[in-house]
């Protein structure tokens, strides 16, 4: 026989009020000693709350939704290890889902977590305007926009100053003594790689190195990463003597293709890649890379989210910038 809340109240010896505020991680209006008897209560009599009906009287969720562009990169995988350690301990849960690089399913997942009742989503937008997703939810629904920014977003954001990580990354390059530098860049529409583009021709055009347009690729939707290999055989072709990438998963293929064809590096050529995970420092030679501060970047769009949630209709808007760092190692 189902248990009901008056039960647990009774046996906790307090009100179903008590008990909602507990169930609700309303805690502040709850002592500690009651709670924790509250929460025996429900341990002894095996009383699972009833989510969806909860759901449908207060019209949303505790769900909170993350649309990726790709599960498979690693940048990803570690920022919803970070969102989901933050909403975990605020009683939120996180559903993670993935566009697969297609914006039409980046919509579709948006409009059914607001049909769905979710209480916030974090969005890794494959969108190059804002007004492109503009209709996908209403004006005081909860969102937060990681890692791009689109063009006249009306939503809170977080990313790293992406202008400034590709400028130093091609600026060491130059200091090196290297004129015919390489980008591997992002698909050419979303704001990181607009930015990144920008900070590498600021760069050469500071040093007054003349922009060559066959030494820029921009990746497809390939989600593999896999013609990394083709693009840096087009470079290698148009004599690059150095290359920045700016994909975790494209400067695997690059330093691949290098070692499987015995290039030397960075004798023959030298590499920048992004996003320091372990695999960088420990290949041979170990990889200069641009490090983003994924998880603290998690974290915080999630701390943005609570807030927003907790205040939706508030007048602020947050746009954070965190700085990156240049980890110089031997491929330079």
């Amino acid at each position: 026989m189902k248990v009901s809340i008056k039960e647990v109240a009774k046996m906790a010896g307090c009100s179903t009020a008590t008990v909602s505020n507990v169930i609700n991680n309303r805690n502040k209006f709850v002592s500690e000693s009651v709670r924790k008897k509250v929460l025996e209560a429900m341990e002894t009599l095996n009383y699972k709350p009833n989510n969806f009906a909860q759901t449908l009287r207060k019209g949303k969720s505790n769900i909170v939704g993350f649309v990726v562009p790709d599960l498979t990169n690693y940048f990803f995988t570690e920022l919803a290890s970070a969102i989901q350690s933050v909403l975990s301990e605020n009683g939120h849960q996180l559903i993670v889902m993935n566009s697969e690089y297609s914006l039409e399913k980046e919509k579709q997942y948006i409009r059914q977590s607001v049909d769905q009742y979710a209480c916030g989503m974090i969005i890794a937008s494959l969108a190059e305007k804002y007004s492109h997703l503009e209709d996908c939810f209403p004006d005081d629904f909860p969102a937060v926009f990681i890692d791009r920014n689109p063009l006249g977003c009306k939503k809170d954001c977080i990313a790293i100053n992406n202008f400034q990580a590709a400028y130093e990354a091609t600026q060491t390059l130059i200091s090196k003594g290297h004129q015919r530098i390489g980008l591997i860049n992002g698909t050419y529409n979303i704001s990181t790689s607009k930015e990144r583009l920008s900070g590498y021709v600021a760069a050469l055009e500071e040093a007054e190195i003349a922009v060559d347009d066959r030494l820029i690729k921009h990746r497809s939707k390939d989600r593999t990463g896999h013609e990394g290999q083709r693009l840096i055989e087009e470079l290698l072709e148009a004599g690059i003597t150095a290359v920045f990438i700016v994909n975790n998963q494209m400067t695997i293929r690059v330093m691949q293709y290098l070692i499987d064809h015995q290039i030397e590096i960075p004798g023959q050529i030298a590499v920048i890649g992004f996003d320091d995970y372990e695999w960088s420092s420990i290949t041979k030679p170990s990889l200069s890379v641009i490090r983003q501060p994924t998880y603290e970047m998690g974290v915080k769009a999630a701390e943005i989210l609570l807030k927003r949630i907790n205040s939706p209709s508030a007048d602020f808007q947050e746009h954070y910038m965190l700085p990156s760092k240049l980890i110089q190692r031997s491929s330079i």
